[in-house]
């Protein structure tokens, strides 16, 4: 008689979790904000960066399901036409390694409300 091994309950489904990155782009500033460079080393865009207008708000999305504790990793790079600011983030397994930070050259940008959670990291960015 064959016994199937069955792994225990807890590490059944601990790399299976889907983790996401949510950010808010609010556009305070008389310029417009166009993408300049969108880049996902791991995941898939759900809702794609995107131009947005002076004083407009836009957002943008990306996930990684996994069977391993890589999550979801990238980066998205505005430009105004006079300077630039990057967007950074990785959501791995868990929250340790996890962040949204915000590289400003000069476009006024500014990271305020981030949250963590076991799948998902976001995070308001204003830009003056």
């Amino acid at each position: 008689m064959n016994k199937v091994l069955e792994r225990p309950a807890k590490v059944q489904g601990i790399f299976g979790n889907t983790r996401q990155v949510k950010v808010t782009v609010n556009n305070h500033s008389k310029n417009g904000l166009t993408v300049s460079k969108k880049q996902l080393a791991h995941g898939k865009w759900l809702v794609e960066p995107h131009k947005i207008e002076a004083n407009q708000t836009g957002h943008f999305e990306a996930e990684k399901t996994t069977g391993a504790p890589i999550g979801v990793q990238g980066l998205v790079q505005y430009d105004t036409g006079h300077a630039s600011f990057t967007i950074r983030f990785q959501k791995p397994l868990g929250t340790d390694e996890s962040y949204i930070e915000v590289n400003d050259s000069g476009a006024g940008a500014k990271l305020r409300d981030e949250e963590r959670s076991k799948e998902i990291i976001s995070a308001i960015v204003d830009v003056q």
